[in-house]
């Protein structure tokens, strides 16, 4: 079973992650997450018929 992790930003408004290259704030949010999904196990390799 996969965990959840909800962590709320004061201050910040919806999808305020998508300013991170304007607004400093914003980076470590992104910076979270891609560690997050660097973590995970491959479990497909791009083949055929995926989309890219």
């Amino acid at each position: 079973m996969e965990s959840v992790i909800l962590r709320v930003w004061d201050g910040m408004w919806h999808v305020f992650q998508s300013m991170a290259a304007r607004i400093p704030e914003a980076r470590r949010p992104v910076d979270q997450v891609g560690a997050w999904v660097q973590s995970r196990p491959v479990v497909a390799e791009m083949g055929e018929g995926m989309m890219r």
